[in-house]
């Protein structure tokens, strides 16, 4: 990877707030490719399979048998991929578009390493975190919703740090 790629593609996306703010093509074209990492999870945990992981009905952990009768199986991946190129095609011509969706993918990263795990970990976060085995205190336990709740504040948080520079912007 070249600094060119990372200043102009891949940083807007990882860090939507900064200066670059993902206004260019390339950067639009890696959100997109980015995105399908956490649209496959949640498809996969809301719509096709809804339990804690995706290798839960798959495998013990991240091996090529686990993996092909995970996208044998789950139709979770070819749906999430059909829906970014449609995305991807709609934001070339509408900057609202890519303005909702560029935050999406940072802000979506707990939950995609909430369901996908951590590969070669043995399923690590499956086994000590998922949904009641790990307490926050006073009786509170982990939750898959309370991980989406993060993400949907992770996302709430960079849109209004985004609305308040254009804001600042404008202004000036």
């Amino acid at each position: 990877m070249t600094p060119l790629y990372l200043t102009e593609r891949l940083i807007p996306v990882l860090w939507p707030i900064g200066k670059r703010g993902g206004k260019t093509v390339q950067s639009w074209f890696t959100a997109c490719t980015l995105l399908v990492i956490p649209v496959t999870a949640i498809s996969h945990h809301l719509l096709f399979q809804p339990h804690g992981c995706m290798l839960q009905n798959h495998g013990q952990d991240y091996n090529l048998q686990s993996v092909r009768h995970l996208f044998l199986h789950d139709p979770s991946l070819p749906w999430a991929i059909a829906a970014m190129v449609l995305l991807y095609h709609l934001g070339k011509k509408s900057s609202v578009l890519r303005t909702a969706a560029f935050p999406a993918f940072t802000a979506s990263l707990p939950i995609s390493l909430w369901l996908w795990d951590i590969p070669f970990s043995r399923r690590m976060i499956c086994r000590h975190f998922h949904d009641g085995r790990m307490g926050l205190g006073r009786g509170f336990l982990t939750d898959t919703r309370l991980v989406y709740g993060f993400c949907l504040l992770l996302y709430l948080a960079f849109q209004a740090i985004l609305f308040f520079k254009r804001r600042r912007t404008r202004m000036a």
